[in-house]
């Protein structure tokens, strides 16, 4: 489970996705549509690495209590996020804001990069707290604790151990910032979690 919040002093994106009310599955069935509005909406992204010898179909929740001009919307990518081009590499979307959750699905092939993006569909708006939990995905490494300045987390290690390579697996994550961790505690390295 990644918690974080969106401020204003996390990257923008240029535009926002058109919350098609489909949520995207496996296989695909729906396509990336920008909604238009050509304004700055924050976000913040998470890199996966996946080392599965095969395609997996990974499912990603998002859960909050932002409503209304604090709604979020939550997309992944394959290889890597363009905040100029949000259409590029897209593979899939949630469909509608989570209200208080959504969840989607989106197939990752094996040996390849998951980017799980997470923005705000009003404008430079923020999101004071959100939860993603991506279940699926495996890393084929061993999980280690998030950073060990984070005094808070003794002993994630063991905990996130026993979801290593199974349903509720993760891999490397990192947010964008330095604003974000998978704790939502401010600091810039990468947590590793299996």
């Amino acid at each position: 489970m990644i918690e974080g919040s969106i401020d204003d002093t996390d990257p923008t994106q240029t535009d926002k996705l058109n919350r098609s009310g489909i949520p995207q599955t496996c296989p695909a069935t729906t396509t990336c549509a920008i909604f238009g509005d050509g304004l700055l909406h924050h976000y913040d992204s998470y890199t996966f690495t996946s080392t599965s010898g095969s395609t997996q179909c990974v499912a990603i929740d998002t859960n909050t209590a932002c409503m209304a001009a604090r709604f979020i919307f939550t997309a992944a990518y394959l290889g890597s996020f363009d905040p100029n081009n949000i259409c590029t590499n897209w593979i899939g979307d949630s469909g509608f804001s989570p209200d208080p959750d959504q969840a989607f699905q989106v197939e990752v092939p094996a040996g390849e990069t998951l980017v799980v993006v997470v923005s705000n569909v009003t404008a430079d708006a923020t999101c004071p707290d959100y939860t993603v939990t991506i279940t699926g995905l495996c890393t084929g490494t061993t999980p280690s604790a998030p950073d060990s300045a984070a005094s808070h987390n003794t002993g994630a290690a063991a905990t996130f151990a026993t979801a290593y390579c199974s349903a509720a697996a993760y891999s490397a994550a990192s947010p964008d910032t330095g604003a974000h961790s998978l704790f939502a505690t401010p600091h810039s390295s990468t947590a590793a979690i299996g």
